[in-house]
């Protein structure tokens, strides 16, 4: 009878067809996926070269173990096993256990001497689907390996043993998405291999990602038996801050605090605790740090008094005492009907994107989970504060639950976590790029894929501006429940590359560094991008600029002239840092200033469009200090005759105070003169020295 329905079986039409698309893999290597690893009076669970080894000690019973991977029963899927018995009794089942649930389970299940058997579970109770089956040709016996695959589409099973399909049937409803292992009475079953593959269209992932990349927890220095969160890093990579839940050095054992470490001598140094006003006693978290280091984004709102203000934002400002009294960011009609938010601030600091659940919400009708938020963007207003959420729509959002974003610091590529598109666990982590400037046009999010994203729980994915590493939560081979890793980032999963400038703001006058505000611009339409500070103990300053236009920089400062610089980089291709120090003039008489990012055309004197912002902020500049009369001077290199760089200069000097003055400078306050080049400041014999030579300068004459 039982030959029979073999026979039966091999003769029906091969109906499931392989999948390509992997998504999920396990070659027990090590416990990335955190199987249970364990060993007490009743079973035991091991990785043991490069298996993971499962004992049921007692001789009635069973043992199992499971992973959640998100498996649409719906499409086409293929669960692919190779597990053989190791030892102990050889007349019981280990098993394959798949479609696990709080309800019920299906076990394809082989013996160690040659039979097979598959069954089901319902509310504790078993059936079988298919009674032991004897065949000893087929199935390996004790100290080898079986292939085992059960497969699934158009409404129907199909079960293999080492290639050969042993029995098909209709498809049955998964209790859940649970995926495992069970021995049972005294023996013991290892596995060496388990693939998932599934139809194309199930969980779309990142195109090129290895499924094999590694997750390097960051050591004792940082990580505690305690609970690690929110891991922030900041732009340049050098700073790491995190948040420790219930630590006992807390401020609140009953809360978290945020602890910092930074980069030094190639490693992470020793967790500190921030100090107070930023750590109280209250839930304490950073959500963003902009790439001056001299700004956070904190969650909830503080008092003065130490005490919390309620839901919302906060921002510190650092200063030459240490970071300030937290402010509240203003949002228009900021509501939130979820207890819980995450944020972030985007590098040029005018963009927060948070998640929130308010009207708008995507939910199922009737929806009540208070825990499932939608991603929205509020943009900044002049005045500092921010406009009314706006929801980034449903090429983001879903009915589930959307987390974490993170803006990567090109402004376009955003990472973050969601259930409601397919995955491998809980929730995990995907990417997308903003299409236009209506931030509501995304490309379809991408899973990150199975070296990211596991069974749990995954989130909190943000990366410096190089790129270079991811930092995140995971609780695989950690020291507490939480700890912080990292990831080095393959070129699939990187945003588009930036340039990360940094340098120091000196009064040009002293040599001495100040605190200033750094702007930076888009030099061609000269739409002002950002705004950063430099730090007020030391001027170091930080910015990071996409690649692909040109910029102009500055820093700004009362009574000062801020001279800029210029930084082309529409043809870089990858990441950069590029150290540029950057100087502030005082406005006094007899000073002498040059203007920079002024543009002519080759050997002429009309002003390019390039200049009108700078030469715009020059005019601001005689607006605000209505008493200043200067002289506009023009010089050249000496290329060129005498006679004919001195017409070109007086000329180029005469266009800009002809442009100031339609900008309604009074012209008597304006004086222009050419000098040709009789007044080098730096050596004609390079083409370096000849550019420093050929200028515009103003100075002060009253």
């Amino acid at each position: 009878m039982n030959r029979l329905f073999i026979v039966l079986c091999c003769l029906l039409p091969n109906f499931i067809s392989a999948q390509s698309t992997l998504i999920f893999s396990d070659e027990f290597e090590d416990n990335r996926w955190d199987w249970p690893v364990f060993s007490h009076e009743k079973a035991e669970g091991r990785f043991n070269y490069g298996r993971y080894q499962f004992e049921h000690k007692r001789e009635s019973g069973s043992w199992s173990a499971y992973e959640r991977i998100n498996i649409d029963e719906s499409k086409p899927w293929k669960i692919e096993v190779s597990m053989g018995h190791l030892k102990g009794v050889d007349n019981y089942g280990y098993s394959l256990l798949f479609g696990k649930g709080d309800e019920g389970q299906y076990q394809f299940a082989l013996s160690g001497n040659g039979y097979f058997f598959i069954g089901k579970t319902v509310d504790g109770n078993y059936s079988d689907i298919l009674d032991w089956v004897e065949n000893k040709s087929l199935i390996k016996g004790s100290g080898e390996l079986n292939k085992v695959e059960v497969l699934g589409a158009n409404g129907r099973w199909e079960f293999k043993v080492n290639g050969q399909r042993v029995h098909e049937m209709a498809a049955q409803p998964f209790y859940g998405n649970a995926i495992g292992f069970n021995v049972s009475n005294a023996q013991s079953m290892t596995i060496d291999r388990m693939m998932v593959y599934q139809d194309e269209n199930a969980i779309a992932v990142v195109p090129d990602v290895p499924a094999n990349l590694i997750k390097e927890n960051l050591g004792r220095n940082i990580n505690t038996e305690w609970s690690e969160k929110m891991p922030i890093i900041a732009p340049d990579g050098k700073m790491l801050y995190f948040v420790r839940d219930s630590y006992p050095l807390n401020v609140s054992s009953e809360h978290d605090d945020i602890w910092y470490s930074e980069w030094t001598n190639d490693s992470w140094s020793m967790a500190k605790a921030m100090s107070y006003p930023l750590n109280q006693g209250f839930h304490n978290t950073v959500i963003s740090v902009t790439p001056d280091n001299n700004t956070l984004l904190l969650m909830n709102r503080y008092l003065s008094d130490g005490g919390s203000n309620g839901k919302g934002m906060s921002l510190s400002q650092r200063t030459e005492d240490g970071w300030s009294m937290p402010q509240d960011v203003n949002i228009e009609n900021y509501v939130n009907d979820s207890k819980y938010s995450e944020a972030n601030l985007s590098s040029n600091g005018k963009v927060i994107l948070i998640t929130l659940r308010r009207d708008d919400t995507l939910k199922e009708p009737g929806d009540e989970n208070e825990n499932y938020k939608d991603v929205y963007v509020c943009f900044r207003n002049e005045d500092g504060s921010f406009t009314e959420p706006m929801s980034l729509g449903p090429s983001v959002n879903t009915i589930g639950n959307e987390t974490s974003p993170f803006l990567a610091a090109d402004g376009r590529t955003m990472y973050f976590s969601s259930n409601g598109w397919p995955g491998y666990g809980d929730s995990d982590v995907f990417m997308t790029k903003r299409l236009d400037d209506t931030w509501t046009n995304w490309t379809k999010p991408l899973n990150l894929g199975m070296g990211i994203n596991t069974s749990d729980w995954d989130a909190y994915f943000n990366i410096p501006a190089s790129g270079a590493y991811a930092y995140m939560i995971s609780s695989n081979n950690s020291v507490g429940s939480g700890d912080v890793f990292r990831i080095k980032l393959p070129p699939a999963l990187l945003p588009e590359p930036v340039v990360l400038v940094s340098g120091v703001v000196y009064d040009s006058k002293t040599n001495e560094p100040i605190g200033a505000k750094v702007a930076y611009t888009d030099i061609v339409t000269g739409t002002e991008l950002g705004i950063a500070s430099s730090d007020p103990t030391d001027g170091t300053y930080q910015i990071v600029l996409p690649i692909g236009n040109q910029y102009a920089f500055r820093g700004e400062k009362q009574a000062y002239y801020p001279v800029s610089e210029y930084l082309d980089v529409r043809e870089l291709s990858a990441y950069q840092e590029i150290k540029k120090d950057l100087y502030l003039a005082p406005l006094e008489v007899g000073r002498t200033i040059r203007i920079n990012n002024v543009f002519f055309d080759l050997d002429k004197s009309s002003l390019k469009q390039e200049s009108f912002e700078e030469l715009n902020l020059l005019v601001g500049i005689l607006e605000n200090n209505p008493d200043l009369k200067i002289e506009l001077g023009g010089h050249t290199d000496s290329q060129g005759s005498d006679d004919y760089n001195l017409t070109l200069s007086t000329d180029r000097a005469a266009s800009v105070r002809a442009y100031l003055s339609e900008k309604g400078v009074a012209t008597e306050r304006l004086i222009s003169k050419g000098y040709g080049e009789s007044k080098p400041v730096a050596s004609n014999d390079t083409e370096e020295g000849k550019a420093l030579n050929r200028r515009v300068e103003f100075t002060i004459l009253q």
